[in-house]
């Protein structure tokens, strides 16, 4: 995967789905499922299933932009409810995150934080700025061990 998000070769195996990291609470079933939809590797170089989140380091990215002219964070390290007009997700560190994976027995192959094109955000209109200079997702490619 590139800076952008663009995959070259097939690298990520689309048919596997794209679990929403940032939708699963810490506890329960979700995890699991998680592992589940990874199937295990049979060689080295079969691909690995993508696996989605809401970027922790940058969430709610477009009101704080369209608020202040930037991004800001007053907490990062507590894991907590973020309500949303359909769902709720759960805001936990990267690092929550990546060594939830580990611990899943997954193998991290490949991490990619998708920029907005500049002209492309800028056709969009000003709530689309924050998204040229801040990545929204973070993308994992991982494989069951």
């Amino acid at each position: 995967m590139t800076p952008t998000g663009e995959t070259g070769n097939a690298t990520l195996d689309e048919r596997r789905g794209d679990p929403a990291m940032g939708g699963v609470p810490s506890r329960g079933p979700g995890r699991d499922g998680i592992r589940r939809g990874l199937q295990p590797a049979a060689t080295e170089k079969e691909a690995a299933a993508p696996l989605s989140v809401i970027h922790p380091c940058f969430e709610q990215l477009a009101p704080s932009w369209r608020d202040h002219g930037e991004y800001r964070v007053r907490e990062y390290f507590a894991e907590y409810e973020i309500p949303g007009p359909y769902a709720s997700s759960f805001h936990r560190s990267l690092s929550a995150y990546l060594n939830e994976l580990v611990r899943l027995g997954c193998q991290l192959r490949e991490i990619a934080e998708p920029a907005l094109d500049p002209a492309t955000a800028a056709a969009a209109g000003p709530s689309a700025e924050a998204y040229a200079h801040l990545p929204n997702f973070l993308v994992v490619a991982a494989r069951r061990s």
